[in-house]
């Protein structure tokens, strides 16, 4: 289930909403306890599942983070140990450890004498010692002195001794070549509108990176029938998120929102710490009255610098043109609250599917809790 994020038209609409939504799941998850969780799989063999997260938005957050964005299922009323959303019952998140690895070299001293004649020589001995290479002594002996005396006085014997100590332990400095720093990975991904022809609809663009990065450009294409919205100003229809400052302009320079524009820029830094992870902009769309149902292209470009190497890349995303949105039980282009409680009586069997066929996307007859949950995301977007 693909999550959007946007920002909302207002504080109190917003509040009523997350008491819909509470009531919502309250209700359809009367036998388990209350709890909220979130499976994100496809970023492993199994996925794995992470309770206590406080709504679709920030589930969708996580899983983003984690490597898997758009394959989740967000259980507002359930918990990791009974299945969440639907899912069979998956690993916990939990951070790895760290091995550790110890190396020992041992290195073998081996002095050598050279015989001469008449000299007494120190029996030649082995040591032992630990050191990161094999190093091997040879030890020179004093030379055998003759002085010329004169006649009648005995020649004197003289003793070699050996310049260092066979026996002596070296331990050797390791030296440390330092690496070179690897390329900063930061990945983008721009995520889905869906809304009906002459609806103005929202997405949200987000980074997954190893580090922060000082400056990013982002660039996104779209098409004709579905633009991004335009402001008062003709400014873009965007918004910064958290720790981010940016500037939003249309593509190409000079051109006429809404007739000769094709795309936006968003050149962004950071306003204290550039995030590694998150929502880094939204955006809203327009969606031309006569638009065909279908799915619209968001291709998107990024360039991002730092301190080192930066490798970046970038996930198109899509606007999603349909005529019967999710929990829109009036077809007004609006998920409302008193729709929102009619879908949950009809998942409890208090009313027809016939009252509302819009939460049943799956056309089977029934309502299930991730339909309501759909329909809960259109809301959001709103």
């Amino acid at each position: 289930m693909q999550q959007v994020y946007i920002q909302g038209h207002g504080r109190k609409r917003r509040m009523w909403l997350a008491v819909a939504v509470a009531g919502v799941l309250a209700l359809v998850q009367a036998p388990r306890a209350l709890a909220q969780c979130c499976a994100c799989l496809g970023c492993a063999a199994e996925g794995f599942c992470v309770d206590n997260v406080a709504n679709p938005v920030a589930c969708a957050t996580l899983c983003t983070a984690a490597g898997c964005p758009g394959n989740l299922g967000y259980d507002g009323g359930g918990m990791c140990a009974g299945g969440c959303a639907n899912q069979p019952d998956l690993p916990t998140a939990t951070p790895t450890g760290t091995a550790a690895a110890t190396v020992t070299n041992t290195a073998t001293h081996t002095p050598t004498q050279t015989e001469t004649p008449g000299v007494t020589h120190t029996p030649t001995e082995t040591g032992a010692a630990t050191a990161t290479a094999t190093h091997t002594h040879t030890l020179a002996d004093t030379p055998t002195l003759t002085p010329t005396l004169p006649a009648g006085t005995a020649t004197a014997t003289v003793t070699s001794t050996p310049t260092s100590n066979p026996l002596a332990t070296s331990t050797a400095t390791p030296t440390l070549t330092p690496t070179e720093q690897s390329p900063n990975v930061v990945d983008v991904a721009v995520g889905t509108a869906v809304g009906q022809p002459g609806s103005v609809v929202g997405f949200g663009v987000t980074i997954a990176a190893d580090r922060p990065v000082t400056t990013l450009q982002a660039c996104l294409q779209y098409d004709a029938q579905t633009p991004i919205n335009a402001k008062a100003n003709n400014a873009p229809d965007c918004t910064a998120g958290d720790s981010v400052s940016a500037t939003f302009t249309f593509q190409p320079g000079g051109c006429t929102p809404g007739t000769t524009c094709t795309g936006i820029c968003a050149d962004l830094s950071g306003a204290a710490v550039f995030p590694v992870s998150g929502t880094i902009f939204t955006c809203r769309v327009a969606i031309a009255a006569n638009a065909a149902v279908g799915n619209y292209p968001l291709a998107c470009t990024v360039d991002a610098h730092g301190t080192g190497p930066v490798t970046a890349s970038c996930t198109d995303g899509e606007v999603i043109v349909q005529t019967n949105l999710p929990g829109d039980c009036n077809g007004d282009g609006i998920v409302s609250i008193d729709e929102l409680i009619k879908g949950v009586n009809i998942a409890l069997g208090n009313l027809p599917v016939t009252a509302c066929p819009a939460f049943d996307t799956n056309h089977n007859g029934q309502v299930s809790i991730d339909e309501l949950i759909a329909a809960v995301n259109v809301a959001l977007t709103q």
